[in-house]
């Protein structure tokens, strides 16, 4: 009888963060703790603090001022951003769910909603419609330029969708956009 042989692959461990990761992962905690308008320590010290080189410190200041999370007065110092706790959530649609000859009112019902409890909870709603990816998009992506540019630079903080395409959910999965679907891909979908 033959024996058989098991093998069990591990789960991969997830990669380590470069430094400038680290050094924004730990200026944000201290973002977050200090509060909207604090000042930070100075340059010097925050290098000092973290360990890092001037180039990562500035790269990670930048993402930081990128992300809203800081600012730097030349000068005078580095802050916390005033919108450091103020979250943008997206509302991606298919146009046709709203411009179809017999429109829904679910749809208008679900976008009031979302509109309500994003502005009780003090965040933003950034509505956008996906666009027909033969209008030359960009990348492959039926998104506006300037949505395209938030979700890269962290702007975006969440994403409920409608209708939009698998394509562009694995985008906003890649860009680790929290993403809850209706009537399209998201995050519900077997794989």
């Amino acid at each position: 009888m033959a024996t058989r042989t098991r093998t069990t692959s591990r789960p991969e461990p997830p990669p380590i963060p470069t430094r400038t990761q680290s050094a924004c992962a730990s200026l944000r905690r201290l973002a977050s703790e200090l509060g909207a308008n604090a000042r930070l320590p100075s340059f010097l010290e925050l290098r000092a603090n973290l360990g890092v080189s001037v180039v990562t410190l500035n790269k990670a200041l930048e993402r930081l001022e990128g992300q809203q999370v800081l600012y730097r007065r030349h000068g005078v110092g580095i802050f916390v951003s005033p919108e450091v706790s103020r979250k943008t959530i997206a509302l991606m649609c298919n146009p046709i769910f709203f411009t179809a000859a017999e429109v829904s009112p679910f749809w208008h019902i679900l976008v009031e909603q979302v509109r309500a409890s994003v502005s009780e909870e003090g965040h933003r709603l950034l509505f956008q419609f996906t666009t027909d990816p033969s209008n030359g998009d960009h990348d492959g992506i039926a998104l506006q330029m300037e949505v395209m540019e938030a979700v890269k630079a962290g702007r975006i903080h969440g994403v409920l969708g409608i209708g939009i395409p698998e394509k562009i959910g694995r985008w906003l999965e890649s860009n680790d956009v929290p993403t809850v679907a209706f009537a399209g891909y998201g995050n519900y979908t077997d794989h």
